[in-house]
């Protein structure tokens, strides 16, 4: 019998993934004009769901606005995983 694994590593103890998106997120957000947090508080907000995520980085975008930023991040992670 033949096996899949699905492995979820969502507290970075196999894949250090925090680069990626850092990466993502300041990509979006100057592709948006919006200005660029510090990357180690940027850092304190992973795990938390996008959308909260990016309400404490700009409080001042609407909800079109939040998701044409997430679709930017979300664009440029897959792409980012797609080059690996």
């Amino acid at each position: 019998m033949k096996r899949k694994l699905i492995c979820f590593d969502l507290d970075n103890t196999l894949i250090y993934s925090d680069k990626a998106h850092i990466l993502a997120y300041n990509y979006a957000l100057k592709k948006e004009k919006i200005k660029i947090p510090k990357r180690n508080f940027l850092v304190t907000l992973f795990g938390m769901p996008h959308h909260r995520l990016i309400e404490i980085i700009a409080p001042n975008l609407n909800q079109d606005q939040i998701t044409q930023l997430l679709n930017e991040y979300r664009t440029f992670r897959k792409n980012l995983s797609l080059a690996a």
